[in-house]
């Protein structure tokens, strides 16, 4: 028709070539690259102090049976008869 412009499909034009997309991801990218950089070297380390203890050998962390304790006890309560004003119950629940 005369007189009304003709409309254009755009979805068939948003990225010919990708060129546009490395641009918008490659500040994710290098963030990404970086943040890892500096910790990979921490996943060959084994555990220190008394993470073998509050780890390895906790059973409150192996059953939801124990959830109670965890939130009324002390952090170390799971050795058995501990006095400890160290209270941190999501310690052990993730």
């Amino acid at each position: 028709m005369a007189g009304i412009p003709e409309r254009k499909d755009n979805s068939k034009m948003s990225n010919p070539g990708g060129k546009n997309n490395w641009r918008q991801l490659f500040p994710a990218a290098v963030i990404l690259v970086l943040s890892s950089a500096v910790y990979v070297n921490t996943l060959v380390n084994g555990f220190v102090w008394d993470d073998v203890m509050q780890v390895l050998e906790n059973r409150w962390i192996r059953n939801t049976g124990y959830l109670p304790d965890i939130f009324s006890k002390s952090v170390w309560s799971f050795e058995g008869d501990v006095d400890s004003n160290y209270y941190r119950p999501m310690m052990h629940v993730f």
